[in-house]
């Protein structure tokens, strides 16, 4: 024994795969034992997996090292499907594919076999067992095959097929042997296996036979689609030709040529099945060039619309700080630039429904320079809410991006009336469903800072739904400008980060008894605001806050 372990120590390896083997000899049911429990095994598992991957026992030969590398994943692998039956949250055991537990949950359904010998199987086979012969049926008809093929599957990690594998051969040998010996003397088990294998090989046919059929079905109706089709169009086109000369011969044909439209418009219904192909084609390939990414409904833009008026106009009052100048806001007034009422008759809404529509608003104003002596800068501002209304009339709802050809007409617009007006204009342009990629890479690009900057125009473009921002990151003016369009308070800002802060903290005490500030603080880059942050929650908690040379500031439960 000494000699064939003598590469590693086989006493500490035991002692370490001590917490795993508990776990393999209680099976599912640890999933009835409590959740901090579970997780208390799964982290002293992880924990002694590591240090046998650091080879703190030395090293082993290839087939042993296997060994223990599939009991302690195996051990993993039991713990990860207790939380997802329970439906546990616990991020940890994401580690694990839903096809690697859903193949461990299947072969769990035979672990009746555990405690069954070869005989004990034979007699229950004996004594027409259901619970047996329904296991058999399925080992049969599609368990058995469906098993080897997942475990032949790369994509699952080969300790873990290692040990599954190893589980499904002991039940496949019990119950191969319990069987070879039965069939002998119980012909009725014999025929019902053969009927068993006989289903299984009618299902494959006939599914493989009826997928044959309706694809041949299929090409032999779009074939005769097109045929008739084009045999339609040439006699249709010949008709047209001779009219002028062959009235006679016309009216005579009006009949068959009623008939003919009449089995176009046939065809034409099948050939909708193959449109329908082609629409759903067109559609991936619209996602892929970015369109189609967003989903905003009628009732929806219309909250995006007022939020977005309504907040920006709170957020200018009388007077705004910009560029650390104080600005007084003048003639600050709402426009609308869409008439919905013309869309009443072509659309189909109902007066509740028109109300819903955006009528892209915009507030223009301007921000002159409060100073007694001296020039005064002025600018004009004007942000604008940017729907495209007649897609939500017509369809309830967008779900493309705006592209370039939507904003030049209102950056050209805005240039020009700068430059007449000879004062720059501040334009901020709202969209609820964004833009697409295209447009921020020009509005970010050096050519438009050229185009654009100079004294005329500088421009914020914001997206509503993620409240994303794009502006030219040359231009200091649109940078400050910005600041003013922002969806969020500092208040709000402080608020989300504060129960953002709460729930990292919550989360780390899942795993450990300690939370270390200097991981809090990577994480949100706040230092100041979370370190008061960190003292309250240890109030509220009644936990303790300690320095720890070389950590840090660290916040640990008093029995730590």
């Amino acid at each position: 024994m000494d000699k064939l372990f003598a590469e590693g120590n086989i006493e500490c390896v035991e002692k370490l795969l001590k917490p795993a083997r508990r776990v393999l000899k209680v099976g599912m049911p640890v999933k009835h034992d409590a959740f901090e429990q579970r997780v208390e095994l799964w982290n002293k598992i992880r924990m002694n997996y590591d240090s046998y991957l650091d080879e703190e026992c030395d090293t082993f030969l290839k087939d042993l090292d296997q060994h223990f590398c599939s009991l302690f994943d195996g051990a993993l692998l039991v713990l990860a499907a207790s939380f997802r039956e329970n439906g546990e949250f616990f991020g940890a055991e994401n580690i694990f594919s839903d096809k690697e537990v859903k193949l461990f949950r299947n072969i769990e359904l035979y672990n009746l076999f555990e405690i069954l010998s070869a005989d004990d199987i034979r007699k229950k086979l004996i004594q027409k067992d259901d619970k047996v012969l329904e296991l058999l049926r399925d080992y049969y008809v599609s368990m058995d095959s469906w098993v080897d093929g997942q475990l032949e599957d790369p994509s699952l990690r080969l300790t873990l097929r290692y040990y599954l594998k190893k589980k499904w051969d002991g039940y496949k040998e019990k119950l191969n042997l319990a069987v070879s010996s039965s069939v002998v003397e119980l012909d009725w088990l014999k025929s019902l296996i053969g009927s068993w294998e006989l289903e299984t090989e009618n299902r494959v046919e006939a599914t493989a036979k009826g997928f044959k059929a309706e694809k041949e079905k299929t090409d032999a109706e779009i074939e005769k689609l097109n045929s008739e089709i084009a045999l339609t169009e040439d006699r249709l086109k010949l008709i047209e030709a001779e009219k002028v000369s062959a009235e006679d011969q016309i009216k005579g044909l009006t009949l068959e040529r009623e008939l003919v439209e009449e089995k176009a418009r046939e065809l034409a219904a099948k050939k909708g099945q193959v449109e329908e192909k082609v629409r759903r084609l067109a559609a991936e390939k619209a996602f892929a060039e970015g369109k189609g990414t967003r989903y905003v409904k009628l009732d929806e833009v219309k909250q995006y619309e007022l939020n977005f008026i309504g907040r920006l106009e709170y957020r200018l009052g009388n007077k705004v700080t910009f560029s650390g100048r104080t600005y007084k806001v003048e003639d600050l007034r709402e426009i609308k630039q869409v008439d919905t009422s013309g869309f009443a008759e072509v659309s189909g809404l109902s007066a509740r429904e028109l109300k819903s529509l955006p009528e892209n608003r915009s507030l223009v104003g301007s921000l002159t320079e409060k100073k007694l002596l001296g020039k005064k800068q002025r600018y004009n501002l004007k942000a604008l809410f940017f729907a495209r209304v007649e897609k939500y009339a017509e369809e309830g709802f967008d779900t493309d991006p705006l592209e370039l050809k939507d904003l030049n007409a209102c950056l050209v617009d805005s240039r020009d009336e700068a430059k007449e007006k000879g004062e720059w204009v501040l334009l901020c342009l709202a969209s609820p469903t964004g833009f697409e990629a295209s447009v921020g890479k020009y509005i970010s690009s050096e050519d438009f800072h050229r185009n654009f900057l100079s004294k005329y125009l500088s421009v914020c473009l914001l997206d509503l739904e993620t409240g994303k921002q794009l502006y030219n990151p040359h231009d200091e003016v649109a940078k400050e400008f910005a600041k003013l369009c922002e969806l969020e308070t500092e208040t709000e800002k402080n608020e989300k980060l504060k129960i953002s802060v709460r729930k990292t903290i919550e989360d780390s005490f899942l795993l450990n008894d300690f939370v270390v500030l200097e991981d809090v603080v990577k994480k949100f880059r706040n230092p100041k605001f979370l370190k008061s942050l960190f003292y309250d929650y240890a109030d509220e908690k009644s936990l303790k806050i300690q320095f720890v040379e070389d950590v840090g500031l660290v916040m640990m439960r008093e029995n730590s």
